[in-house]
């Protein structure tokens, strides 16, 4: 067997002072969830339930002393040990060398963290200091509250049970949303919603809008998609949950809820003859229903089954008709009966229907295939209205006025019929007569109806077409002109992040809502110099009144830029407010990685000869640097220093030397400008260290145990040529080095009794007797082996004399 110790000796280098950096890696805690949490400093708002860990990194031979103030006072301060090779943390997904400080007892508030970087001489080589906020306070979170169309009551409910569900109809759809939250410390990050089954599991959790300026966390669009298929039967429970920046979670009080998102039917099984003996539901005269059967009367009686259970006298989720002639329900647990008498074909919503208590709309009725039976009178039957305007003349009575558009007068309604033997009777806020044979006539509005500027508001007023007495009548009809002039849209705050490129705005509508919704915004978008931004709008999000819009600004090409946010109401009323001017930077910063001046190629003897040079037309900052691969497979953030105007030094990392290129290292450095712009560079190298010593192979045999020559020798020892201290004196007497084996070796070793396994560093005291100045330190292999080689490295930081 071989004990190759191809042995870089690195001798102590000393290192001028300069400004180092020392990153706080993480702040590691158990968050009031008992969840463990490793959090980047940039996270801002941290939440512990006891200790909290601060993970700095640093390089080697350094201290690190931390100080916490909290509103002026040091509340805390500790410093380091030398920072060695056994001070390698993995924290985070990151591997570095640095310092671990645990601090006890942080109640909210906010902190200045100061980190000194000391010498070997204690003295302070960089200093830094950076915010922090602790809240470990959660949200406050009210009461739910809700819309619902019928109201929350309902048939056999207990104290504090709703009865609701699905209902999205424009301008007036049901909600439900958590009120009063707050959080005065680190503010709301996000919320979500929770519906449970009765047993009690999770139906579905989900996130949900957080309006900061209503301070509300809402399900909206009627509930759909947060329950399953269910008719009032099961009793959820609804409850939000809101996370706070920090990461502590408040919940609203829980809420006991019905909901209801099916109609059930409604069969039409009858039509009524009045020469017909037969009976349905104990009612004579009414017939099976038949696809294209004649009918004797008209209006038309028509009679519809609804099951005992989905009727609302008995089920709480059960059909209300709307409409009806007559109801018939003997309460005995059979079929409901409801009787509707109509002309021909008289389906209109508003007036016959059957729907349950959460919604408007539901179950259409008289949507039939029936024939009038010769003789029998035809109902009047609507072809067509106008309005006449004062300032294009006759036209539709459905208008969008726009308020560039105002004033406007209506002076005038009329309507197309088919002709009918009879006089027909034409109602709509005034009336006139539509003689016997004739199609049509004309009411004149005396004074004209007016739409005024500064005003808002529509007409929406029914009309009706009937025969003189009223038992024959068609369809009704509505206009449907709407104007606003005066509830116009506000930008209530916009917000910058440069970082991001990303603008939100906030907004503002009052009166959202009126008239089927006509009254809301309609567009939202960024100016730049008065001129339309083509950039992705990614978020618009409403609740009630209040909006919110999102742009990337990502992509814009370089240039400056004077940006202004606008929406729109749906009736071309606008408001805009200025966002930000600022110069748009696309460009990366420049990285330039060399060796001694000069591009990094082949070999680099030492760290400290790489410079890194950062360039850019902003501040820039270097996010990261990483150093991977060598002969160990090796990867490491390393720490880094200042060293003039936009250059950086590293900090020397424990690694081993690479002499070949299929060992080579992999440095790649990551920097950020004030605008977001993202630069890396890489560079490769094989590697040795400052300093070093390459020794010849030790050979011994396969032994676990020190072996001696007959001159009492060890069989196999560390040898060197001489070595001196700085001041140029022999080094003798004892010394202290520390010992890294390769973390691909066989095998580990043992030196002066100290063991040392693959991949591990130790610390080695051995003595260096006489005045040779040379290395003559045993070792063997700490397990028996057939053969092998083990590479390892002995770091000598500082030798020492006795004659110094």
């Amino acid at each position: 067997m071989k004990l190759e110790n191809q042995l870089p000796m690195l001798l102590v280098m000393l290192v001028a002072s300069a400004s180092v950096n020392a990153e706080v890696v993480a702040i590691s805690y158990t968050d009031l969830q008992k969840q463990h949490q490793d959090a980047p400093l940039s996270q801002k708002y941290f939440s512990p339930l006891g200790d909290t860990v601060f993970s700095i990194s640093s390089g080697l031979d350094r201290r690190v002393r931390m100080t916490i103030k909290k509103d002026g006072l040091v509340i805390n301060t500790q410093t380091s040990h030398i920072i060695n090779t056994h001070d390698r943390l993995k924290v985070a997904e990151r591997e570095f060398y640095g310092v671990q400080f645990t601090v006890s007892g942080l109640s909210s508030g906010s902190y200045n963290l100061t980190e000194d970087i000391l010498n070997l001489s204690g003295e302070q080589v960089s200093s830094k200091t950076v915010p922090f906020i602790i809240d470990v306070t959660p949200p406050t979170v009210g009461n739910i509250e809700a819309r619902s169309y019928g109201g929350l009551g309902g048939k056999d409910l207990k104290p504090n049970e709703w009865y609701t569900g699905f209902w999205n109809s424009s301008g007036i759809p049901n909600y439900y949303r958590a009120t009063g939250i707050s959080d005065s410390e680190s503010g709301v990050k996000e919320a979500y919603g929770i519906i449970r089954h009765e047993n009690g599991d999770v139906y579905k959790r989900a996130k949900v809008i957080y309006d900061p300026q209503m301070k509300t966390a809402g399900i909206y669009q009627g509930g759909s998609g947060w329950f399953p298929s269910n008719n009032a039967t099961e009793l959820f429970t609804m409850q939000f949950e809101v996370h706070d920046n920090a990461g502590n979670i408040g919940y609203s009080p829980a809420q006991k809820l019905y909901y209801d998102n099916v109609n059930g039917s409604a069969e039409l099984v009858g039509v009524y003859n009045p020469n017909s003996n037969s009976a349905i539901g104990g009612i004579k005269g009414f017939e099976p229903y038949k696809s294209g059967m004649l009918v004797y009367t008209n209006p038309v009686k028509t009679m519809y089954k609804v099951d005992y259970n989905n009727f609302y006298t008995h089920h709480r989720g059960g059909l209300i008709p709307s409409g009806q002639s007559q109801v018939i329900d003997n309460d005995k647990g059979q079929p409901v009966y409801v009787i509707y008498e109509r002309p021909l074909g008289f389906n209109d919503g508003n007036y016959v229907r059957m729907h349950d208590q959460r919604q408007f709309a539901g179950i259409g009725i008289n949507f039939y295939n029936l024939k009038l039976a010769p003789g029998v009178n035809k109902q009047p039957s609507r072809l067509g209205n106008r309005y006449k305007y004062s300032d294009i003349g006759w036209s539709s009575w459905s208008r969008h006025v726009n308020a560039n558009e105002l004033p406007i007068q209506v002076e005038a309604a009329d309507i197309t019929v088919e002709p009918r033997p009879y006089d027909q009777k034409f109602y709509h806020m005034g009336e006139c007569t539509i003689p016997a044979g004739k199609t049509s006539c004309t009411i004149t509005y005396s004074p004209p109806k007016e739409m005024s500027l500064g005003s808002h508001g529509n007409y929406h007023s029914g009309s009706e077409i009937k025969n003189l007495d009223g038992t024959l009548y068609g369809q009704p009809g509505w206009a449907n002109v709407h104007w606003n002039n005066d509830e116009i849209p506000s930008i209530t705050k916009t917000e910058w992040d440069p970082s991001l490129k990303r603008v939100t705005v906030y907004a503002f509508q009052p009166e959202r809502g009126y008239y089927f919704d006509s009254i809301r915004i309609t567009d939202a978008y960024l100016n730049n110099h008065h001129k339309r931004l083509d950039v992705p709008r990614t978020v618009w999000e409403e609740n009630t009144n209040y909006y919110k819009f999102i742009y990337d600004l990502s992509k814009l090409p370089d240039g400056d830029y004077d940006i202004d946010a606008v929406v729109m109401e749906a009736h071309r009323n606008f408001d805009t407010k200025n966002v930000v001017k600022f110069k748009n930077d696309t460009i990366v910063p420049n990285i330039a990685i060399e060796y001694k001046g000069k591009p990094v190629e082949g070999m680099v003897h030492g760290i400290n000869g790489l410079t890194l040079t950062v360039d850019d037309v902003s501040e820039t900052s270097i996010l990261d640097i990483t150093l991977k691969g060598g002969p160990t497979s090796d990867y490491i953030y390393l720490a880094y220093r200042k060293d003039g105007d936009k250059k950086y030094k590293i900090e020397q990392p424990r690694i081993f030397p690479a002499l070949i290129d299929t060992e080579q290292y992999t440095l790649t450095v990551r920097a950020k400008d004030s605008f977001g712009n993202i630069g890396t560079q890489t560079a490769k190298f094989t590697y040795t260290p400052d300093n070093w010593i390459k020794l010849k192979a030790v050979t011994t045999l396969p032994v676990s145990h020190q072996l001696l020559l007959k001159n009492d020798k060890p069989a196999a020892m560390i040898t060197s040529s001489e070595l001196r201290t700085d001041s140029g004196s022999i080094a003798t007497g004892p010394q202290e080095g520390i010992v890294t084996v390769r973390s691909d070796a066989p095998y580990g070793v043992m030196i002066e009794g100290t063991h040392i396994e693959p991949g591990q560093t130790e610390k080695v005291m051995f003595n260096m007797k006489g005045a040779t100045g040379r290395l003559e330190v045993p070792i063997y292999p700490d397990k028996n082996v057939k053969e092998g080689k083990a590479e390892f490295m002995l770091d000598v930081q500082q030798l020492r004399s006795i004659y110094d």
